[in-house]
């Protein structure tokens, strides 16, 4: 069977330095080039046409997508960040001053902080990480529990004949077709409940993180899940508020 299409290629453009919102602070980020490019048997030959460019935080592993411009180059290796600094953003704390001001305020004095800057830190958090949700539900995505339980679903249906044939010879058939029927729901069952774990896991922990200098109430986070279904964002739905408010 000939196995072909299309997939994402990743290539690794260098390391620079960066704001990371999760983090509150400068730090170190790799910067990955984000292809798609045409696979045979799932191989590559090409970097493939730009999709985007993410960088990903050294030291909260959070992915971004980002503007290179704004760059002045990448360093090729894991360096210290006043290294980083100077060969890849120079100015970037002159352009971050404001933002550097307002994250001292959320971690010392988060008290002080006027509504709307209360707010804007707080949809930040969860606009850092939309576009991981985004790309996530795009398409269908096999974790590690979905991937274990085909594997096992599979096992199980070998037994299947031989232990009708043992305990009802005469509806062999139709054992085996119900048994098919089972395994398939269950399957689907866990492509449903993939999404919702991809969440708990890889979204939730890191907005949680965040957020939880400023102590958001119900109907805070509630206002901001709103605005981000109306603005149709998959994260607006996709995080459930409980789930959230429990690693607050």
């Amino acid at each position: 069977m000939l196995i072909w299409g299309q997939r994402k290629v990743y290539r690794k453009k260098g390391y620079v330095a960066d704001f990371c919102l999760n983090c509150r602070g400068i730090d170190a980020h790799k910067i990955d080039r984000v292809g798609l490019a045409f696979h045979l048997y799932y191989f590559t030959f090409t970097e493939g046409a730009l999709r985007y460019h993410r960088r990903t935080c050294a030291t909260c592993k959070t992915v971004s997508e980002t503007d290179v411009d704004v760059y002045s180059g990448f360093h090729p290796t894991p360096a210290p960040l006043d290294v980083l600094l100077e060969n890849t953003y120079p100015d970037l704390n002159e352009v971050v001053a404001t933002r550097l001001s307002l994250e001292l305020k959320v971690l010392h004095t988060p008290g002080q902080l006027t509504a709307q800057e209360r707010q804007a830190v707080l949809f930040d958090a969860f606009l850092a990480l939309s576009p991981k949700v985004e790309r996530h539900y795009e398409s269908i995505r096999f974790d590690l529990v979905t991937i274990l339980s085909i594997v096992s679903s599979i096992v199980l249906l070998m037994f299947v004949p031989d232990t009708a044939r043992l305990i009802a010879p005469d509806y062999e058939g139709e054992i085996m077709i119900g048994a098919i029927a089972v395994v398939a729901l269950f399957i689907c069952f866990q492509l449903y409940r993939s999404g919702g774990r991809f969440m708990q896991k890889k979204i939730i922990p890191q907005v949680a993180d965040a957020i939880r200098p400023l102590r958001p109430g119900d109907d805070e986070l509630r206002f901001i899940l709103e605005t981000l279904k109306q603005h149709k964002h998959k994260m607006g739905s996709k995080l459930k508020m409980k789930e959230l408010i429990a690693q607050l």
